[in-house]
């Protein structure tokens, strides 16, 4: 079938199953690029339903195939590990805009995540940057008082921020045992592309790219106008009420991304909430290390939206993944020169998450408890995922298990016994031995005496797992 007949043949087959093809090895090349623009949601209903706009797709297929061959090429561009030079830029921008392609590009220009638009915004920067002067619109992130440790800053375009950049050269040594100076920006650019992956809209990272701005070479990010990070939202008057208001898919989804991707450096500071209270995750340099004494901090684990079971989306996610998506993860680190224990510890990750996650769902569906994110989030912060065999395996499994049997149980008792648990548990942790310390944070969450920390679990289950997590932490 010909792109003109896929948009054509009517609005209804469209919008009901268009939007629901996978690109598959066995398409054509013009079709695959069609179905990947549909799927990027490039066009609405009312351009389909345009009779002009249809009779110029039948006059012009022949420039619809070239044009979106060529976006798909830019696509693949952008995911190389190649940075985008000016004169890239600039020859892209003169393609975009020529006559063959103009009115097709200006349907792609409000999406910021795709190629088209990105190539025009990029545009526009060196263009500022050529008649402007670098350091005219170049501003360090630390006068905002949002710097990290590297080097980073704001770049603008007509006086209002729009990307941050992050230069290779200006990454500070040993900031991780298991990440190189220089490699920051590479996990900048994996980061958004493995989100990218997802086939539902579980993690949201800004367009993230490698380019070159005068001679420094590093990572460039769409800054999100108006944001606001989660601990200046903290902050505020009616903070408690604003945080329950965040999307629970998206807070959730980023200690799904922090887990699997091990992420040494997640804090409130770097989740930011936009103007439509949608959550975005910056700052990934410091993710997927290739050491084991690099140490996960996912600080927000202790959000109100980690105190229930994943999101159904979440679950779907988790149980969809494959030998064939996980490899192709693999594949895209690889490419970026990441580490295989950094690979292996982002596959065992997702095994412990699957089995986790199964178990949870079938006791939520026979009306029972969940295994929490704030759950995981405490047991990946304990438990070494870099050596993974079947006698771990079956250990970790019996654990969720019981996890979920003994919340089943607390379930049942009052507030009374809810409490006498609390006055036990925090004798346990006081009673100065710094093992017991440990695996009740495993079980509690790093402080017991927080009122963010939840009583899930009765200390008879404490007892009956130390032996079998330290042998799994070996």
């Amino acid at each position: 079938m010909s792109i003109t007949n896929l948009i054509t043949k009517n609005t209804s087959l469209f919008s009901e199953n268009l939007q629901n093809i996978h690109v598959e090895e066995e398409m054509s090349s013009p079709v695959k690029i069609f179905v990947k623009t549909v799927n990027a949601e490039i066009f609405n209903d009312d351009c389909i339903e345009n009779s002009s706009f249809s009779a110029d797709w039948k006059a012009a297929d022949q420039d619809a195939s070239e044009a979106f061959n060529y976006f798909f090429d830019l696509s693949q561009r952008f995911a190389s590990n190649e940075p985008l030079t000016q004169d890239e830029v600039a020859t892209a921008y003169a393609r975009l805009y020529s006559p063959s392609y103009k009115k097709y590009t200006q349907q792609l220009l409000d999406d910021p995540n795709h190629p088209v638009s990105a190539i025009v915004d990029l545009y526009k920067l060196y263009d500022c940057i050529e008649k402007q002067g670098l350091n005219n619109v170049k501003k360090s992130t630390s006068e905002d008082s949002c710097g990290g440790t590297n080097g980073s800053y704001f770049l603008s375009v007509n006086e209002k921020k729009a990307w941050v950049f992050k230069p290779l050269d200006e990454e500070k040594p040993d900031l991780m045992v298991g990440i190189v100076a220089g490699e920051g920006a590479f996990r900048e650019h994996a980061a958004y592309l493995l989100q990218a992956e997802a086939k539902e809209k579980i993690y949201t990272i800004p367009f993230t790219c490698l380019v070159k701005i005068g001679e420094q070479v590093g990572s460039l990010q769409r800054f999100i106008p108006g944001c606001k990070s989660l601990f200046a939202v903290r902050t505020l008057e009616n903070s408690d009420e604003a945080i329950q208001s965040l999307p629970t898919i998206q807070v959730q989804g980023s200690l799904l991304f922090d887990l699997r991707f091990s992420n040494w450096d997640r804090h409130l500071g770097n989740l930011v909430v936009d103007q439509t209270l949608s959550v975005h995750m910056i700052d990934h340099g410091c993710c997927l290390s290739t050491s084991p004494e690099d140490e996960l901090k996912i600080e927000q684990r202790y959000l109100p939206q980690m105190l229930k079971g994943w999101d159904a989306k979440i679950i779907n996610h988790i149980l969809s993944w494959t030998d064939r998506s996980i490899e192709k993860e693999a594949r895209i680190l690889k490419e970026r020169g990441i580490g295989e224990q950094a690979i292996l510890r982002m596959k065992n990750a997702a095994q412990l998450l699957q089995k986790g996650s199964k178990l949870s769902k079938e006791s939520r569906d026979l009306g029972g408890n969940e295994i929490t994110p704030y759950d995981f989030g405490c047991i990946f912060l304990h438990l070494n995922v870099d050596v993974w065999d079947s006698n771990k395996c079956k250990v970790i499994e019996q654990y969720f298990v019981d996890i979920i049997q003994e919340k089943n149980k607390i379930s049942e008792l009052g507030e009374v016994s809810q409490r006498k648990i609390a006055i036990a548990r925090n004798k346990f942790v006081n009673a100065k031995k710094p093992e017991n310390a440990l695996y009740v944070n495993l079980l509690f969450g790093s402080d017991p005496n927080s009122e963010s920390s939840r009583i899930d679990y009765t200390v008879s289950i404490l007892g009956k797992h130390i032996e079998s997590i330290k042998l799994s932490r070996e």
